[in-house]
């Protein structure tokens, strides 16, 4: 009697069979795939938090820290500033995702946190 994988296989065939597709597909979600996963969507949750509190911040007579975000608000307007802004840092991040770059990304996600969700927050606090 045949293996179950050499019954799903033509003989002479180089396809794998089901059986190696859903081995293949468990070892794909180990630790490296989910530490992936949760960081690009803690990056992306920062994006929007900083989008949020820096629009915020903005209403209230705060100004922006980064000169760079704060010529394009200047020159576009807030609300398309800050739209290119945190596109082209998604745009960046999913790049680094896709090419397996997770602890970059985790780095980036952290001293994003740090340097502006936080400052932010604080701002934010004590404006009231």
């Amino acid at each position: 009697m045949s293996s179950p994988s050499a019954v799903n296989e033509f003989p002479g065939s180089s396809q794998p069979s089901d059986s190696s597709l859903a081995d293949t597909a468990r070892r794909s979600l180990s630790h490296g795939a989910w530490f992936g996963n949760l960081v690009i969507v803690l990056f992306l949750v920062s994006q929007v938090l900083d989008a949020v509190l820096t629009y915020l911040g903005l209403t209230i007579g705060l100004s922006e820290g980064n000169p760079l975000v704060a010529y394009s608000f200047h020159h576009a307007g807030v609300g398309p500033g800050l739209t290119v802004a945190k596109l082209f840092a998604v745009g960046c991040s999913m790049a680094l995702h896709l090419l397996g770059l997770h602890r970059v990304l985790a780095m980036l996600t952290v001293m994003y946190l740090s340097l502006a969700i936080l400052p932010w927050t604080y701002l934010l606090y004590f404006a009231r």
